[in-house]
């Protein structure tokens, strides 16, 4: 009770009130309407997009947690649950205390989820402890972004061991692996799931902002995108390919000059996007949007003009365009104009 009681957070749950004269004393806690988030895995893996709101909301809680000067201990799926509004709580912070008062040698927690330091018996020092919580938070975030955990399928009793032993973190762009995601996914859960309390996240928040940024450039089943950007100037051109491949490490920037050239490419390997200029020379506007939809009619288009008139962009709209950008374009702008264009029309429901 003296535990959570330190914490008033959303996605942490609410502990009420403690009766100690009652044989056996009880806590009366917060009631949360709904399930698990492993028997919610259990059903299959939600969208990049969703699971990755999931983390973020687990990993705020954990934060809060780690603010309160404590530690959870055992970060798994089954200790969050998921309300039907869609608010995670963490439960089971009771192996708090027990970490405090911890010997040498002694191994508390859930093995497949155990940092290696806990696995071995040793005791983290009051800096380095939340970074044991954020070992298993990495462990959580690999199960759900692949549907498996990151030793495979050995039994339970082989897997404390594993976590002791094991020299390197499995990477989630593993040739086999039953979910294979982009590489850039590897970088964060490595860390995550770093060996070294040191050189993991400093928080889950911190892992959770690298896994944003290393989504920014995959699409929702997490293949690396593929952007074309089309424009007869050669330094926008550059300048925006630029911009792009700086702010989507992971992602292939193609580029045309013209849109013959545009279309040409999109028949030979349509890309996960496409950036045009409005108004180039030879094929261009309308024109080359119908032939490219032709092509590929789910193509996502983002347009950017200098020029274009109202009732023209909403014939644009019309044939299928997802933004439309003035120049001089923005960095920033460019960038979530693509992201959106990729993304579903509507955010993904967890099921």
């Amino acid at each position: 009770a003296r535990v959570l009681a330190a914490i008033q957070y959303p996605n942490v749950v609410v502990v009420y009130a403690l009766h100690e004269d009652d044989d056996p004393p009880f806590l009366v806690m917060e009631w949360v309407e709904g399930e698990s988030l492993d028997l919610i895995l259990s059903r299959g893996r939600p969208t990049l997009r969703a699971g990755l709101a999931l983390l973020r909301q687990i990993a705020d809680g954990l934060d809060a947690i780690h603010a309160a000067g404590l530690v959870h201990g055992d970060v798994k799926p089954s200790n969050v649950l998921v309300g039907p509004d869609g608010r995670l709580r963490i439960v089971d912070v009771g192996l708090v205390p027990r970490l405090e008062r911890m010997r040498a040698g002694e191994v508390l927690g859930t093995p497949a989820y155990m940092p290696p330091e806990r696995a071995l018996g040793a005791i983290s020092t009051q800096e380095l402890a939340p970074r044991s919580d954020v070992y298993s938070f990495a462990v959580l975030a690999y199960e759900l972004m692949t549907g498996s955990l990151p030793l495979g399928d050995e039994l339970r009793g082989t897997r404390l061991h594993a976590s002791g032993s094991t020299s390197r973190a499995p990477l989630v762009s593993r040739p086999g692996g039953s979910s294979p995601l982009a590489r850039v996914f590897d970088g964060p859960l490595s860390r995550g799931m770093s060996k070294s309390a040191v050189h993991r996240h400093p928080s889950a928040g911190a892992l959770v902002d690298a896994l944003e940024r290393a989504a920014l450039a995959v699409d929702e089943c997490g293949v690396p995108l593929r952007i074309l950007l089309v424009d007869d100037d050669d330094d926008t051109r550059a300048l925006l390919s630029g911009a792009l491949a700086g702010r989507l490490r992971g992602a292939t920037i193609e580029t045309a000059r013209d849109g013959e050239a545009a279309l040409e490419s999109i028949r030979r390997h349509p890309p996960s996007a496409a950036v045009l200029d409005l108004t180039m020379p030879g094929l261009s506007g309308a024109e080359l949007l119908r032939a490219a939809f032709a092509v590929a009619p789910a193509l996502p288009v983002v347009v950017y003009t200098g020029q274009g008139s109202g009732p023209e962009l909403r014939a644009m709209r019309a044939l299928g365009v997802r933004s439309f950008l003035l120049k001089p374009v923005g960095t920033d702008d460019l960038v979530r104009a693509v992201r959106e264009a990729v993304l579903p029309r509507e955010p993904p429901a967890l099921r």
